[in-house]
């Protein structure tokens, strides 16, 4: 099941990332909400300010339509949008990450990091705030074993995509297809992503057992 529940959530994390890829200009957050003016999604702003970052932005509405996955990005995720597409630099690395050669491989995710590294963590900011918050619109096809892990070990996914580390070694691990020696060369590789994946892999065994096998 380890090595199935690697490749689920690689395959969300690469659907949900193409939410980052929208540049469209759009006005940058204006602080608090109007009096009385709801917040843009559930939790509401007074739950949300209560969560640390990058889950707690507090977004003005938007009125991007017929696309539900870059309006939750903009309602949800305004301020480690802005910090990833806000500058030439972010947009760079996004550019990279979703280039056709890229292909979502674990090579190219070290590249695509290592030749913007100043904005590593706003990607990450972004990718974590967008899998916390917009999961469902913006990856509704991910499998059983990856639904299961987003709901019942949030925790310990959002605290893995925060790890550069963790990120790049459930990339890592999904391409050794059940390859023992393989995954330990990842381990290996990437080892200050080990406990933060361990402690999603157990959680996923605990919890999901039955949708990850």
């Amino acid at each position: 099941m380890r090595f199935s529940f690697f490749a689920a959530a690689t395959t969300a994390l690469a659907a949900i990332v193409i939410a980052c890829a929208a540049t469209e200009t759009t006005p940058p957050p204006t602080g608090e909400l109007d009096a009385g003016e709801p917040d843009a999604g559930e939790p509401d702003a007074t739950d949300a300010t209560a969560q640390p970052y990058p889950m707690n932005q507090v977004c003005p509405p938007s009125d991007l339509a017929n696309d539900e996955c870059g309006k939750c990005a903009r309602e949800r995720c305004c301020d480690s949008r802005e910090a990833i597409l806000g500058d030439d630099a972010g947009s760079g690395l996004v550019g990279c990450t979703q280039a056709p050669e890229c292909n979502g491989t674990e090579e190219c995710l070290v590249d695509c990091f290592d030749r913007f590294p100043t904005k590593v963590r706003a990607y990450l900011d972004h990718f974590t705030c967008l899998r916390g918050h917009c999961v469902e619109p913006c990856a509704p096809d991910r499998d059983k074993c990856a639904r299961c892990t987003d709901e019942k070990c949030k925790d310990e996914t959002l605290a893995c995509n925060l790890s550069r580390d963790c990120f790049i070694l459930q990339t890592c691990g999904a391409a050794c297809d059940g390859s023992e020696p393989c995954m330990e060369a990842c381990f290996e590789k990437y080892p200050e992503g080990l406990a933060l994946t361990n402690a999603m892999t157990i959680c996923a065994l605990n919890r999901c057992d039955a949708e990850c096998k």
